[in-house]
C-alpha cells in the first residue's frame, strides 16, 4: 500500500488510502484505465461548506497490486493538473488575536458560536516517500479516527486524522448514528475533572442542534449521556446520538440539512458562516468539510479534521476552535497550537529522520 500510495502521489493519479475506525486500511486508485469496480466503494469528498452534490468521488477501480502493475508499466496520457495549491503563509498570531478580540465582541452582543481556524505552512521536499511514511505512522497512533491520504487534481493531496463522526448510516436497517463532539481542553488527570461552563455551553449548541436537524426531518432521536473522549493531546465532549431514517430521508438530504455543524462552523449557521468570511483570509478548502465511505448498504462520513493539505514543495495544518462570548484569543491559540500538533508531530518526526 505504501508503495502504491507513493506512486500515485508521484504520478498524481486519484487514489485514497482509509482506515475506518475498527476496521482494516484500504486503498484504491482511480486513473481511468480499466473502468471496472473492486468492491464497491466510493470515497467522497466534500469540500468545505459545499453540498453534497458538488463533491469529489474516488471509485475503487484499482486496488494496490493493480495499481503497482498498470502504472509502472503503462505511463498515463497525461499528468493530471492540481487545481489547488497549499496555502503558502502561517497564521500571525498578533492578526489572529485582534481578530479575534473583534469576533469575541459580536459574539458578547448576540450569543452563539463562530469557529475560527488557523494555517501552519511550511515548507517540505521529501516527497512523496515520507508521506506514505507519516501516514502510516498517523494511522497507528490514532485507532479511533478516520484515518486517511487521499489525492485528486480538485483537492490536491490531503493527510487527515479526524475524530468526529459526521453520520454513520445503516441504508438497509434505516438507522443513522453521529455525534457532538465539541468542547476541548489539554488532557486531565482522571476524568474527574468538571468542564467549564464555556465546553459545556459550545458543546449542548452542538448537541441541540444536531438533534433538532435530525427531528426536522422526521427522525425519532435518543441522545446517550455525554462522556469525555481522548483525541490525540486533547479531550472533547462527546454525546452519541441515534435516529431512524423515515422514509424520504435520504443519505444526501441529511447531509445537506446538518453540514457544516456548529462544531466546525458556529451558531447560528449564517451569522457565522459570514464572520468566517470576514475574518479568516486563508481558504480552508478541503478543512471543515467531510470524508465519506459510501456502499450500497452502508454510507460513513466524517468531518475534515486535524488535517494537512501538501505538494512537493510546502504543506498547510489547519485546526479551529469554537469562540464563545466567554473565550479569550490567547486561550483559543493555546487551543488550535494542541489539535495542530496531532499530525505535526507526526510530520516533523520524519522531516527530522529525512
Amino acid at each position: 500500500m505504501a508503495e502504491a500510495t507513493a506512486l500515485c502521489l508521484k504520478l498524481r493519479i486519484p487514489f485514497v488510502l482509509y482506515r475506518v475506525p475498527g476496521e482494516n486500511c484500504i486503498f484504491f486508485s482511480n486513473p481511468g484505465i480499466s473502468n471496472k469496480s473492486i468492491r464497491g466503494i466510493d470515497f467522497r469528498i466534500s469540500m468545505w461548506n459545499e453540498p453534497y452534490c458538488d463533491s469529489v468521488v474516488i471509485k475503487d477501480e484499482l486496488d494496490e497490486t493493480e495499481t503497482l502493475s498498470e502504472l509502472k508499466t503503462h505511463k498515463p496520457d497525461k499528468e493530471e493538473n492540481t487545481l489547488i495549491f497549499p496555502w503558502p503563509i502561517s497564521t500571525n498570531r498578533l492578526q489572529y488575536e485582534g481578530q479575534l478580540r473583534k469576533v469575541i465582541s459580536h459574539l458578547k452582543k448576540r450569543g452563539g458560536k463562530t469557529v475560527i481556524s488557523r494555517v501552519v505552512a511550511k515548507p517540505w521536499s521529501h516527497y512523496p516517500e515520507k508521506w506514505a511514511e507519516t501516514a502510516n505512522d498517523v494511522f497507528n497512533s490514532y485507532p479511533d479516527a478516520m484515518c486517511c491520504l487521499y489525492y485528486t487534481p480538485t483537492t490536491g493531496a490531503w493527510l487527515c486524522a479526524s475524530p468526529e463522526l459526521l453520520m454513520d448510516a445503516d441504508i438497509k436497517g434505516r438507522t443513522l448514528h453521529t455525534i457532538a463532539l465539541a468542547g476541548t481542553r489539554k488532557i486531565q488527570t482522571g476524568n474527574s475533572a468538571e468542564w467549564p461552563d464555556k465546553d459545556v455551553e459550545e458543546h449542548n449548541i452542538v448537541k441541540a442542534y444536531i438533534a433538532d436537524s435530525l427531528e426536522s426531518l422526521g427522525s425519532k432521536v435518543t441522545i446517550s449521556k455525554t462522556e469525555t473522549c481522548r483525541a490525540g493531546k486533547v479531550e472533547h465532549l462527546l454525546t452519541k446520538i441515534s435516529a431512524n431514517m423515515p422514509e424520504g430521508l435520504t443519505v444526501e438530504k441529511f447531509l445537506d440539512t446538518v453540514n457544516p455543524t456548529p462544531a466546525i462552523c458556529g451558531y447560528p449557521t449564517d451569522t457565522a458562516l459570514n464572520e468566517i468570511n470576514d475574518t479568516e483570509v486563508h481558504s480552508r478548502y478541503c478543512y471543515g468539510g467531510y470524508i465519506s465511505v459510501e456502499t450500497q448498504s452502508r454510507v460513513t462520513a466524517f468531518v475534515n479534521l486535524r488535517c494537512v493539505h501538501f505538494n512537493e514543495e510546502r504543506m498547510a495544518l489547519y485546526a479551529g476552535s469554537g469562540v464563545m462570548p466567554e473565550s479569550t484569543p490567547e486561550g483559543e491559540w493555546e487551543e488550535t497550537g494542541a489539535k495542530l500538533s496531532t499530525i505535526g508531530d507526526k510530520i516533523m518526526r520524519k522531516q527530522t529522520e529525512a
